[in-house]
């Protein structure tokens, strides 16, 4: 199928989440009938890339170089080089939308976006190890859906 490569790539690169978030953003400007925020959007679609990458990279780096991956991570690790490009693109674009954010914008997405970095990084003792928010049972759900919800909305 010649479309499957291309497939593949939307999908498992994670710009199928990120477009997905920022097409959110951008339905919530069109039903309340404002004018729409483009550095809002690209700020939305390239920390959504960014965030969903580094979780992906974090569990790659985590699994053993010769255990077997689950699909999208082996996808991820064969095509290494096309997400780092990628990532690396989205980070400057997350500095470059984000100065031209408005203060109250910045002030509601920092404790956002330090909810999504604590999801992937292991922030909470327990016991001997470190967890990530992601670890706690049952709460992983309502902080996806928490922070989709305010960065949407």
């Amino acid at each position: 199928m010649i479309f499957k490569p291309i497939i593949d790539f939307f999908l498992f690169s994670n710009l199928f989440v990120a477009f997905s978030f920022s097409c959110l953003a951008f339905q919530t400007f069109l039903i309340l009938g404002s004018r729409v925020d483009f550095y809002l959007i690209l700020f939305v679609f390239c920390s959504s890339f960014f965030i969903y990458s580094f979780h992906r990279w974090l569990k790659i780096l985590k699994t053993f170089e010769n255990a077997d991956l689950p699909g999208h991570l082996a996808w991820i690790k064969t095509h290494k080089k096309h997400m780092i490009m990628i990532f690396m693109l989205s980070l400057p674009l997350i500095i470059f939308s984000s100065f031209n954010l408005s203060l109250n914008h910045v002030i509601a997405l920092v404790p956002l976006g330090i909810i999504s970095l604590g999801y992937t990084i292991p922030v909470i003792r327990e016991g001997s190890k470190n967890i990530g928010l992601r670890e706690i049972p049952g709460i992983k759900i309502f902080l996806i859906a928490f922070v989709i919800s305010c960065v949407t909305v």
